[in-house]
């Protein structure tokens, strides 16, 4: 759902905000052609965000706009919207933000992806999954998995990491899948996730003076050892002892498993897995060579 731009109290909505960045990109790249879809079943939205849009617009004659109110499962479907513009050399971004989980389709998504060169954002509502789609028996975390396993089934191969965004209590609200066909698209995505949110998932936690949060906003430091210290058992536990891994094969698993950025890789992860004498660097390579060295578990 593209919904209708602009909140009550006049904050501008998520896709008047893409607009105005878009117009800008449009602007400082003039030899580049950029195309804006916009989608909601609610056709009454999607007037009003038109007039929001058209409010702002300069008229970069090189940013088109399309309207839509279509059910999302027939207006990802349709190949005359999409096919003139979309089609390869373009690069597409695909935000789905829908009304709740049943409202979005995955085969439909997965066709598109497989169709287009595509990176996808899904938003997916925490709460509406726990309520009506996890049993007794599966955590969301299964479940999250299984949609994460239905859209990698694509023609080619696709990198996912899903970020959480949590609440003052520090309860997970929803959850943004990111999609893409190059791992250099989660790689830009951590470094703008550090760079806005300095990593972390949630707002300060100040329902308690007196706790400390590992996601207090003046515990940064904190937080990176934690996630650290979660991406080292992760990597343990899912390869076997003896296990002989390259620096890229690290890289892939902790870039989609991890908040952990690539830049943060070597020094908390994988230097301090050799101090632990819990992984041991082989020697391929000089000691201050850490990428192009391999890894053995120990």
């Amino acid at each position: 759902m593209a919904n209708a731009g602009i909140y009550a109290d006049g904050d501008l909505g998520t896709p008047t905000e893409v607009f105005l960045l878009f117009q800008r990109f449009s602007k400082n790249n003039p030899n580049k052609q950029f195309n804006l879809f916009f989608n909601d079943k609610d056709k009454k939205r999607i007037e009003i965000l038109e007039e929001v849009i058209n409010n702002f617009s300069t008229n970069n004659s090189n940013l088109n706009i399309s309207y839509h109110s279509e059910d999302v499962k027939n207006y990802l479907s349709n190949n005359n919207i999409f096919d003139l513009d979309l089609k390869y050399p373009a690069s597409t971004v695909l935000f789905v933000d829908p009304y709740n989980y049943k409202d979005s389709n995955l085969d439909v998504m997965q066709n598109f992806i497989n169709k287009y060169y595509c990176e996808l954002f899904y938003n997916l509502f925490s709460n509406d999954i726990i309520r009506n789609y996890v049993s007794d028996e599966q955590t969301i975390e299964d479940f999250i998995k299984n949609v994460e396993d239905k859209l990698k089934n694509a023609k080619r191969k696709k990198y996912i990491f899903s970020y959480s965004f949590r609440n003052v209590k520090n309860t997970e609200i929803y959850r943004i899948m990111f999609i893409s066909p190059n791992i250099i698209g989660i790689e830009k995505l951590k470094e703008a996730l550090w760079t806005v949110f300095k990593g972390l998932p949630c707002y300060k936690n100040s329902e308690n003076k007196n706790q400390l949060s590992m996601f207090h906003e003046e515990k940064v430091i904190s937080f990176l050892e934690y996630s650290s210290n979660e991406a080292k058992e992760f990597l343990l536990n899912k390869f076997h002892k003896n296990t002989i891994l390259t620096y890229d094969d690290i890289k892939n698993f902790l870039i989609q498993k991890t908040i952990l950025k690539e830049g943060q890789f070597i020094k908390n992860v994988i230097k301090s897995l050799i101090n632990e004498n819990k992984i041991q660097k082989m020697g391929d390579v000089r000691n201050n060579n850490f990428k192009k060295d391999r890894y053995k578990i120990l």
